[in-house]
């Protein structure tokens, strides 16, 4: 009996050490797309005149951005518990972002990475992390700000909250995928 033991928390071990792994894959190629200005044309290549192998670095704008592409993260945190709506999460999570925009138009953003971490000062670090995968799969299903399937949701808890907090981190992407 001891070796079965032994091998389901090697599992679980194993489990766990290749969700990391997949996690930093997805965040390296959200901050390369984020980064990335061109689609890697070669100069003299048919029907693409003009095209060069120069390849020139995007200036900052006046909000200190590179044109546009941001690798860090938009860091919200709302509130909600396990009853709260798809429509109200997601309109406060909106209303956030709005906030954090400081006037720039983000309407046509898309996230493919969402991290999810569920306050939980005081109580069971469980209870965050099921408020924190509630609030995930009130987005993932209701909000066409990310790609059901294809955006990353990544959740947890936090002992910086109490419990009906949600603290988030979307990774924007710089162009939708096709």
């Amino acid at each position: 009996m001891p070796s079965q033991r032994r091998s389901k928390g090697i599992a679980a071990g194993g489990l766990a050490g290749w969700l990391f792994a997949d996690l930093a894959l997805v965040l390296a190629f959200v901050f390369l797309d984020s980064t990335s200005s061109g689609q890697g044309l070669r100069a003299g290549d048919p029907g693409r005149p003009g095209v060069t192998t120069t390849t020139e670095v995007p200036g900052k704008d006046s909000a200190g951005e590179n044109n546009g592409a941001r690798p860090q993260p938009y860091k919200v945190t709302i509130s909600a518990s396990m009853d709260t709506s798809a429509s109200t999460i997601i309109r406060r999570l909106e209303s956030a972002l709005a906030r954090i925009a400081e006037g720039k138009d983000h309407s046509d953003e898309i996230y493919l990475v969402v991290i999810a971490n569920g306050g939980s000062r005081g109580r069971d670090r469980s209870v965050g992390a099921d408020l924190a995968r509630h609030v995930a799969n009130q987005i993932e299903s209701r909000w066409d700000k990310v790609i059901r399937g294809q955006t990353f949701f990544v959740t947890g808890d936090t002992a910086d909250h109490p419990s009906g907090v949600v603290d988030l981190k979307l990774f924007p992407a710089q162009v939708k995928p096709g």
